[in-house]
C-alpha cells in the first residue's frame, strides 16, 4: 500500500470514528511538539490570569513562529469618588493647584474635571513610594475620558517614565523613556519611544476608553478596544522616580476623566515553533 493510499484509508477511518482530519497530526512529530508547546503556554497564561485576578495576553507571530505569553497584575485603580482620591491598593491622591476637581457626571459615579482650574492643576498619587509600580518589563494603563473640546493636553504622567497626552483634533500620543547604561555601567534615563494616533481617535461629548499597553515587544494605543497605533520596541522602561499625575500640564484636559487603572507585567514566557511548522 502506498503512502497516499494509507493516508486515504486513515482519513476515512478518522471521519467514521468522528475524529476529524486532525488525526493527520499524529503522523507529524513536529506538529505534535508544536501542539504541546502551544498548549503549555496557553495553560501558563490561564493559570497566571487566575492567580493574579488580571488578564493575560498571548501573542502569535506568524512570520517568526514565536508565541509570547504576558501576565499582568493590577497595582492601582482610582475612581475619583471623593476628595480623598482613594485608590484600591491604599495609594490615595491629593489635589494640587486647585480646590476639588470632582464632577458628578463621571463614567461611574463622580469623575475628575479640570474645567475652570488654573494651569498646572493636577491630581497627584505617590506611586514612586511603592515598589509594585515597576514598569520595567511593561505595563497597561487605562482611563475613561469624555472630552468636551479636542485640545492638546497632558492626561497622565508616571514619574519620569511615561506620558499620555491628547493632541489637537482628538489625537493621542504616548511616550515612554527607556532604561540605558552609560559608559561606566551605571543606569540612566535614555531616549524616548513614542506612538501617536491621529485626529479623530477621541470622540467629543462621549466616553472614550483609552488604553496604552507595552510588553517589551510593542507599544500600542487602543480606544474602546480598537487598536489605533503601535510601534515595535524591546527596551526596558526607566524607573518610576516621581508621582503619577493626572493633568498638570500648561494646557489641562477638557471634559471629565474617570476609572484609571494601572497594571504591570509580572511574568512572560516565549516559545518558538519547530522548523517546518507555522501558524495557519
Amino acid at each position: 500500500m502506498t503512502l497516499i493510499e494509507l493516508m486515504l484509508v486513515m482519513g476515512l477511518i478518522a471521519v467514521m470514528m468522528g475524529m476529524g482530519l486532525g488525526a493527520f497530526a499524529t503522523l507529524d512529530p513536529g506538529r505534535r511538539a508544536a501542539l504541546g508547546q502551544v498548549t503549555s503556554l496557553l495553560r501558563t497564561a490561564h493559570n497566571t490570569a487566575v492567580a493574579l485576578g488580571a488578564p493575560a495576553r498571548v501573542t502569535l507571530d506568524r512570520e517568526t513562529g514565536e508565541i509570547l505569553t504576558v501576565g499582568m497584575r493590577v497595582v492601582g485603580t482610582w475612581h475619583f469618588e471623593d476628595e480623598t482620591l482613594s485608590g484600591s491598593d491604599g495609594i490615595d491622591g491629593v489635589f494640587l493647584g486647585s480646590g476639588s476637581l470632582l464632577d458628578d457626571d463621571g463614567f461611574m459615579g463622580r469623575g475628575l474635571s479640570f474645567d475652570g482650574a488654573p494651569a498646572g492643576a493636577r491630581a497627584e498619587f505617590p506611586v514612586q513610594d511603592d515598589p509594585a509600580f515597576d514598569l520595567t518589563d511593561g505595563f497597561s494603563l487605562e482611563i475613561s475620558y469624555k472630552p468636551e473640546h479636542l485640545v492638546g493636553a497632558q492626561l497622565i504622567e508616571i514619574g519620569d517614565a511615561f506620558q499620555l497626552q491628547t493632541t489637537a483634533g482628538g489625537g493621542l500620543s504616548a511616550t515612554l523613556y527607556r532604561r540605558e547604561v552609560d559608559a561606566l555601567g551605571q543606569p540612566r534615563r535614555g531616549g524616548r519611544v513614542g506612538v501617536q494616533a491621529g485626529g479623530g481617535a477621541l470622540r467629543p461629548d462621549q466616553w472614550n476608553h483609552v488604553r496604552c499597553v507595552y510588553d517589551k515587544r510593542t507599544l500600542r494605543l487602543l480606544v474602546n478596544g480598537v487598536p489605533l497605533a503601535s510601534t515595535a520596541s524591546d527596551v526596558s522602561v526607566w524607573n518610576v522616580e516621581g508621582p503619577l499625575l493626572v493633568g498638570g500640564g500648561t494646557t489641562l484636559p477638557s471634559g471629565i476623566l474617570d476609572r484609571l487603572v494601572l497594571a504591570v507585567v509580572v511574568g512572560s514566557e516565549k516559545g518558538v515553533l519547530p522548523l517546518g511548522v507555522d501558524f495557519t
